[in-house]
Formats: structure tokens, C-alpha cells, sequence
């Protein structure tokens, strides 16, 4: 059996991840592992994180067949070499070993993510945009296609050069005053109204957004000034004005992509954004497919990585079942089947119990689905319980539901699928009543649905809800405490549910519902 190895560090998100020639094994997050969320290795602990990824996987270096990583900011790379505009070769050594490494651009890692895609015959090719806020020499936007599976960059077009989220970035930090507030830039845009003129401003500045924080910051607080996020209405208009801005560029720049493609991937940090991926959705309708990967950002950079390598360097097609790739307690998961052990989770959940879902391998990016997951019925105590008391979050930030993919269009203006929670769904009249824990201020939610196909377990558990409660909706947030990653092994899902003590929570730990 041949072993493939790739990496990548960042300045944020790094990690490891490791396939045979059959299929991707484990994407290990630095963030799970060491504990702190958007960790980025230093050279020791890219180390420490590979030696990690391969022992969990049962191998060791000398039984890895290639290796592959990302150029960006890469330590096991001399300084002079860490800026690809394509593809290289570097000597690198890995765990005292010396190794010839393919080495990536950055945003053709995140490109490559469309090889975890399995496509129809005659419906291989697409285009893929990839955006976020930096990347190699600064970058920040590219286009790709795929064919004869293989990728090729695209010309930029003008929308292209504009196109970053580097505004985005610095809207946030003009509000929060600090970093990687992004996904709480979105929540607050629900609470205010977009104005032409605030919108009309930021598109004009966007050449100055792109250059030093401090300058744009600058210019912002020169234009609006603000107290407090939480208070200000001048604080929700320009959340809601940049959150449209956004979606019109990310519109702006799907619809310059060559139109023939039958497939378009959306990819890098700007795909989180889950209200500019509904509308690009729609614009598209239904003669072209829209794929959303599960680690858009850059939690999926060494994944894509290796997906390049395997696919087109290696001519190994290796398969890649998204999203539960990630690290836990042991690399072979038991699979629940629809029938076992669902009615004593349905019977607590209807109860108004609240369940630590803590099964198989974790989910890989930065949405739990169902296996490292908070689970609850949608009532709107639940979510004060959930928001206020264990997540401990502000007033405005949403909680998402889960639903079978076949009662969707009962409960959401919503058709078809949305396995990875990467879009926004207007809510019906019927979830306004009957779910108010799902519904966020603007109407909107941010959808899971769940096939019978891929988790029959969660699919059933659902089904059941409903025959029990009436509402096949549960609220789903990712398992973790305030301020840390998502949780990996159940000793960590034990301890944070014993500190939880009073409000009703308990673990299922994949084989039965723990009372303590």
C-alpha cells in the first residue's frame, strides 16, 4: 500500500493530512489537536502535528510515497522559496528524514479541493473561484478551470483584481477592534438595513482596503464613527452594507467565469459566507451545479494539497469522504444505521434534553454536522440555554437547524441540499411558530439537511423527532466552550458536559446515551 503525506502551515489553519492510494484517511486540524482555535504551527509543532498524523493513521515516514505542502509561509521551506506562483519542487526534510516535496500555490490548494467532488459522466468540467484575504505575495483572488481532470488557471477579469475580502476583514475589525471576527460581522448585519451610501463608499475604497490595516481602519473611523458595536445603528447598517457589497462582488465574479462549465466551485475564506453563496446558488438555477467544500477556508489547504498530488502528479484518484476526516478517538468509526440506538436520544431531545453528539471521526472545517454537535429541540429556551449559558455567545448570534433533506421545502424556502451548513434558507411561516430557535432576526437560517443515504443514524434520529414532537427540526452548534475548537475526544466531551452541570445536557458517545 502506498502512503501519501501533505501539509501546509499558513497564518492560520495549519495542518496535516495523510491518504493510501484508495482514499483520504485524515485531515488532522492544528486547532483540534493542540487546543487553540486558528493555530498556526511553528516548525516543531508541524512536526509534532505530522508525527501525530501518522501514528494515528498506523504508518510512519518511511512508509509515505510522496509529500506535498503549501508554499505560504511554510517553515520547512528556506525563506527565498516560499512564494509559488504555481507548482516547485523543494528538497525539504520531514522528521529527520530528506524528501523531494511538491509545493503548492496557495489558492491552487484550495482549487484542488474539486477533486474531492465526484462528478457525472460528462459533467467533469468546471470553473472554480477561489477568494480570500491573502495569500502568496498578498494574492487574493484566482479562477481555475477543470479539465481532462486537470486544473488550469483562468485570466483574471477586472472583478477579479477587486474582488477580496480584505474589506470585509477590516469592516469587522473596525467594529469588534480585533481580528477574525468575520462569521460575527455576518450576524450583526441582521440587526441593521444596507445604505447606498455606506455600500457606495466601501466599493469606491476597496483599492485602499487592500493596503496596510491601519490606514483603511483609519478611514473608516473617519467616516463612521462608532462606540459600540452592540449599540449602534450605524453599526448594523454598515454590517449590512458590507455584507452586501460582498455578496455583489462574489456575484459580480461567479459571472464572469467561462459560462459553459457545468460545475462551479466556490472556494477560499470568502466562501463561508453563507447569505453570497444562496444568491449565487440562484443566480445559477438549476443548469449548473454549485459545490461548496466543507473546508473551503483555510482548514482545507494541506487536503488540497494532497487531492493535487494524488490526482494529478501521482495519477492515484483517491477518494475523499467529506467531512468526517478529522481527528477523535481512533481512525476506524463505528457507522450507526438508522435503526440502532435512536430512540433513547429521540425520547431525551423531546423531553427538552440537550445531547453532546460526540460520534466517529470529526467533522473537518469549521462547521460541526452531526458528529461533534450540539443537539436540541428549536425552542426558544433551548437557545438561550445553548447561546447564553454553554456557548456563552452575544445576544445576536444564530443557532442552525438540521433537517431531512425531504422536509426542507416545508420549513424553508429552500430546495435541495445543503450538507455542509455553507447556505442561508429564509425561514417559513411554519418554522417562525414552531422553531423560534432557529430563526435568526432577519428570517434567514443557516441550513443542514440530512440524506438517509450518507447518515441514516442522524437522518432516523431526526424522523423520529418528529413523529414524537411534531417539528422534524433540532438546533445544531458545534461542541466546544467559549473561545476553543471544536472537541475531538470524548474524555474532552465528558469533562465540558460535567462543567455544564444543572442545565440538562448529556453525552452520547456513539454507542449509548451517558447518564454521567
Amino acid at each position: 500500500m502506498r502512503y501519501f503525506l501533505a501539509f501546509a502551515y499558513n497564518m492560520h489553519d495549519s495542518s496535516v493530512t495523510i491518504a493510501d492510494e484508495e482514499r483520504v484517511l485524515l485531515v488532522l486540524e492544528a486547532e483540534r489537536f493542540f487546543r487553540e482555535k486558528k493555530k498556526r504551527c511553528d516548525r516543531s509543532e508541524m512536526e509534532l502535528l505530522i508525527r501525530t498524523a501518522l501514528a494515528y493513521c498506523g504508518i510512519g515516514i518511511a512508509d509515505v510515497d510522496a509529500v506535498a505542502c503549501t508554499a505560504y509561509l511554510n517553515d520547512h521551506l528556506p525563506e527565498d522559496e516560499r512564494g509559488v506562483d504555481w507548482l516547485a519542487e523543494a528538497e525539504i526534510e520531514i522528521l529527520g528524514t530528506k524528501r523531494t516535496a511538491l509545493v503548492l500555490n496557495h489558492h491552487l490548494a484550495h482549487a484542488a479541493m474539486i477533486h474531492a467532488f465526484r462528478a457525472a459522466p460528462g459533467k467533469e468540467d468546471a470553473v472554480i473561484d477561489v477568494c480570500d484575504g491573502g495569500g502568496d505575495f498578498g494574492r487574493t483572488h484566482f479562477t481555475y478551470r477543470l479539465r481532462d481532470h486537470r486544473i488550469e488557471p483562468l485570466a483574471n477579469r477586472p472583478i477579479h483584481d477587486a474582488f477580496s475580502t480584505r474589506f470585509y476583514d477590516v469592516v469587522s475589525r473596525h467594529l469588534y477592534g480585533r481580528i477574525m471576527c468575520e462569521g460575527k460581522l455576518m450576524a450583526l448585519a441582521s440587526l441593521g438595513e444596507p445604505r447606498s451610501e455606506m455600500v457606495g463608499f466601501i466599493r469606491r475604497s476597496l483599492p485602499a482596503f487592500d493596503g496596510p490595516p491601519e490606514e483603511a481602519l483609519a478611514i473608516l473611523r473617519r467616516a463612521f464613527p462608532i462606540e459600540s458595536y452592540l449599540t449602534s445603528a450605524v453599526a448594523f447598517d454598515l454590517a449590512a452594507s458590507a455584507q452586501l457589497l460582498l455578496e455583489e462582488l462574489r456575484l459580480e465574479s461567479v459571472a464572469a467565469l467561462p459560462a459553459d462549465a457545468p460545475r462551479v466551485m466556490l472556494a477560499g475564506g470568502a466562501t463561508l459566507n453563507i447569505k453570497a453563496n444562496a444568491r449565487v446558488k440562484a443566480a445559477l438555477g438549476d443548469a449548473r451545479e454549485l459545490l461548496l467544500p466543507p473546508c473551503c477556508d483555510d482548514t482545507g489547504q494541506s487536503l488540497g494539497a494532497l487531492l493535487y498530488d494524488c490526482h494529478e502528479r501521482a495519477k492515484v484518484p483517491v477518494t475523499c469522504a467529506m467531512p468526517f476526516l478529522g481527528y477523535g478517538d481512533g481512525i476506524r468509526s463505528l457507522n450507526l444505521g438508522a435503526t440502532e440506538r435512536a430512540d433513547e436520544i429521540v425520547s431525551f431531545l423531546a423531553s427538552g434534553g440537550i445531547v453532546f453528539m460526540h460520534r466517529g471521526a470529526s467533522e473537518i472545517g469549521p462547521r460541526a454536522l452531526g458528529h461533534r454537535s450540539i443537539l436540541a429541540r428549536p425552542s426558544r429556551k433551548n437557545y438561550d440555554v445553548i447561546n447564553h449559558l454553554i456557548k456563552q455567545r452575544e445576544f445576536y448570534r444564530p443557532l442552525a437547524p438540521m433537517v431531512p433533506i425531504e422536509a426542507a421545502p416545508k420549513w424553508f424556502d429552500w430546495q435541495g441540499s445543503s450538507p455542509y451548513m455553507l447556505y442561508a434558507a429564509r425561514v417559513s411561516d411554519r418554522a417562525r411558530l414552531a422553531a423560534p430557535g432557529i430563526c435568526h432576526y432577519d428570517d434567514s437560517a443557516r441550513l443542514q439537511t440530512v440524506d438517509p443515504a450518507s447518515d441514516p443514524f442522524l437522518h432516523a434520529v431526526l424522523t423520529r423527532v418528529e413523529q414524537a414532537t411534531g417539528c422534524p427540526l433540532l438546533i445544531n452548534t458545534s461542541l466546544n466552550p467559549r473561545g476553543a475548537p471544536i472537541l475531538s475526544e470524548i474524555d474532552e466531551t465528558r469533562r465540558f458536559a460535567r462543567s455544564l452541570d444543572g442545565l440538562g445536557v448529556r453525552v452520547f458517545n456513539g454507542e449509548s446515551l451517558e447518564r454521567r
